[in-house]
């Protein structure tokens, strides 16, 4: 996403956990002809998320597009396995919602200065639901971003989510010798295989660009037809030589 828009000629400026891939993004833009910053933040911390818009403010002067695009999920944990409950509900409320509110919330006074636009990646686990908390989360988030569409309409901000299926990304990479997995993971696809990243980033782009000003609120869920493949294993039987296969979701080890 942060390559599609310096190439769209915006000024990028990337907020990450990770000096290492976040330099190395600014190093790819830089190599495009782009502009772009790198900021190391914990996006979950309050007192920094503050600090980071209020330095963001002092450089520029000014923000056009909102990208809330943290997250992560909890690699096939259930709710009742429960280590450390606080633990992980702090990391997995971080990540996932903590991190857009206090974006959003601090953002908010620089963007209503010109307008502009807020995209959150969601995901289509607030649809079917996921393992322990990650679809509680995403389903907080949309709700956030109606909430803050309402209220930003009038100060000329639009406030948008995408909401991926399953996406071809290092972590989903991780269980790529895993047969089980890889069909869990592109069953649900009329396409029969994940998204790319680029995939999801051209819709999101398309939230970002101002002409768009009549879009306030939609959420776009971007899942290769799942919806609609899950609706047909419904209707055809395991038996009929039109049904591609059940969707078998991992065990979920439960206490």
């Amino acid at each position: 996403m942060a390559v599609h828009l310096a190439e769209a000629g915006a000024v990028v400026l990337l907020v990450a956990r990770d000096p290492v891939k976040g330099e190395a993004v600014v190093q790819e833009i830089a190599g495009l002809g782009g502009q772009s910053e790198f900021f190391l933040v914990d996006l979950g911390d309050h007192d920094a998320v503050k600090a980071l818009m209020e330095d963001v403010d002092g450089k520029y002067g000014a923000l056009n597009v909102l990208v809330n695009c943290a997250g992560g999920s909890e690699r096939n944990q259930g709710i009742n396995e429960a280590s450390s409950v606080m633990q992980r509900w702090t990391q997995m409320s971080g990540g996932n919602f903590l991190s857009a509110y206090l974006v959003t919330t601090y953002a908010l006074p620089i963007m209503r200065r010109t307008g502009g636009a807020v995209v959150d990646v969601s995901s289509t686990a607030t649809l079917h639901g996921n393992y322990g908390l990650y679809g509680a989360m995403k389903s907080g988030l949309e709700g956030l971003t109606r909430s803050m569409a309402m209220e930003c309409a009038p100060l000329g901000i639009r406030v948008n989510a995408v909401s991926p299926g399953w996406v071809k990304t290092a972590f989903t990479a991780a269980n790529s010798d895993d047969p089980a997995q890889i069909t869990w993971q592109t069953t649900p696809s009329l396409l029969g295989r994940m998204g790319s990243v680029d995939e999801i980033a051209v819709p999101s782009l398309f939230f970002a660009l101002p002409m768009h000003h009549l879009l306030p609120g939609p959420r776009w869920s971007l899942t290769a037809g799942c919806r609609l493949s899950m609706r047909l294993r419904r209707i055809f039987t395991p038996e009929n030589d039109n049904c591609q296969g059940w969707v078998t979701w991992p065990k979920v080890r439960m206490k």
